[in-house]
Order: C-alpha cells, then structure tokens, then sequence
C-alpha cells in the first residue's frame, strides 16, 4: 500500500473529511463522449478545501461507485465499475467518466495518495489511475508522482 501500517493496537484516526464526491461527465446524462482523454487526477486547492478531479475513459452506460478512505496518513480512492454482467449495462461507445472529490481537515502537510478502478471489465483486478505524494502547504500545492 502507500504507506506501511504498523501493528499497534491502536490504529491511527484522521482528521481528513471527505467534504462532497460530485459526479460528472458520463456519470450524468450525458451517454458518450469522444473518449480521447486521458486517466488522470488533477488536483487543486481551494483556501481548506483539496479538490481532486479525476477523469476516465471507459465503457459508456457503466454504472459506478466511488470510495474515500483514509488509511494512517494515505488516501486511498477507488472508483468502482458495480454491473453486475457484462450483458446488462455496456453501451457500444467510450466515454469520459468524472468525479471531484473534495477533502478538509488537514493536519499533516504531506499525504500519500493512490486512485484505483476496480470492476468488471477491470477483471476486478485493481487498475492504478495514479499514485504519489499531495503536499499541502501555506495554501501551495505540491504534488510529486
């Protein structure tokens, strides 16, 4: 994982808040899209407030969920296709899926990071979107891949 977790009996708790997850692109109505961009998070920093943007190309008509979790020091994000078989959701197109996810509560300056897409088409087998390091500091953002 991104970071080690140690075996104490404690386990750490953070203070990160996932503030609103707003979906957007292929995840409202629009059904297909040129599907040319590319995976990738985008991040930006807002007073208090992380916003990570990310963005994928997939399958149109795919259904997903998306998860927040803050593991020790790490945020760990996965996007998740949820059709449950491969005959009831997929559309014959590409598409640009979108999420803006957006976090408060920091108290460390520096937080590992890891995006995932996990589903059906992904064999559910984990697929990294992007990993590394977001530094957040007197309102600068640093982000070291």
């Amino acid at each position: 994982m991104v970071k080690c977790e140690n075996n104490t009996d404690k386990p750490e708790v953070s203070t990160l808040i996932l503030a609103e997850t707003i979906p957007g692109g292929c995840n409202t109505d629009l059904k297909s899209s040129t599907g040319d961009g590319r995976d990738t998070a985008i991040f930006t920093l807002n007073a208090d407030t992380l916003n990570i943007c990310v963005g994928v190309n997939y399958t149109c008509c795919t259904p997903f969920s998306s998860s927040m979790d803050f593991r020790n020091d790490s945020i760990i994000i996965v996007l998740k296709d949820i059709c449950p078989s491969r005959n009831l959701c997929y559309c014959r197109c590409m598409c640009y899926y979108t999420w803006d996810l957006k976090i408060t509560g920091f108290e460390n300056s520096e937080y590992p990071y890891k995006i995932t897409l996990d589903g059906l088409l992904a064999k559910n087998h984990p697929q990294c979107i992007e990993e590394g390091t977001v530094t957040v500091a007197q309102s600068r953002l640093l982000i070291g891949v």
